[in-house]
């Protein structure tokens, strides 16, 4: 979906302490794969696409500064998905965050291209990403998201993860309340009590 920033935007911080594996599904013909050098530009475009960025070069900017310093981890921590002609349809990194003086699992930008949403590639995403981290880091796993986002968040939801009523992390202030209320016009009432009635500290 495109991001839509008429939507107040707050800070959403989300933690998962444990995922038990199960069957990953993906559409027919589409498969995970490994890393390659034009992911990069693959990410951005998606990104820019979707509007988080106002521009492809500024959206590269930021996927070359973060990431290239540590291009071994991002070989590892970059999970992607293609489409039976090897098209980009979507990806999520397990990536590493710096909190205070520790560094914590932490979910970087699931994204899906918008003509392939609506076909569970962002839960399989997910899924195989809490995998990742069960391999490489270990749990809880944490997460920063905003309200424009909230389909997603329905979806970190239902597999585990849960709103911090008021932990701030990874240089985030936490802005439970005013998420919550933007949160209550946006997603279906069960998913919206799901999440509040599973709010923790």
């Amino acid at each position: 979906m495109i991001i839509d920033h008429r939507i107040p935007y707050y800070n959403i911080l989300m933690k998962c302490t444990g995922y038990t594996s199960s069957f990953i599904r993906l559409p027919e013909g589409y498969r995970f794969r490994d890393y390659r050098d034009r992911d990069a530009m693959e990410w951005a475009w998606l990104e820019h696409m979707i509007q988080d960025f106002d521009t492809f070069e500024e959206a590269y900017k930021y996927f070359r500064d973060t990431y290239f310093g540590e291009l071994e981890a991002l070989k590892r921590r970059f999970i992607c998905v293609v489409n039976a002609k090897d098209e980009f349809a979507g990806c999520v990194i397990a990536w590493r965050e710096k909190d205070g003086d520790r560094l914590i699992p932490a979910v970087h930008w699931l994204v899906v291209s918008p003509k392939e949403q609506g076909r569970g590639i962002g839960r399989a995403l997910m899924q195989k990403l809490l995998e990742r981290f069960a391999e490489l880091d270990g749990f809880p796993v944490y997460l920063h998201s905003q309200p424009c986002s909230y389909v997603a968040v329905g979806l970190y939801s239902s597999l585990g993860f849960r709103v911090l009523k008021s932990q701030s992390i990874m240089g985030y202030d936490n802005q439970f309340k005013d998420s919550m209320a933007v949160l209550k016009t946006l997603m279906p009432p069960e998913k919206y009590k799901k999440l509040l009635r599973e709010a923790i500290e």
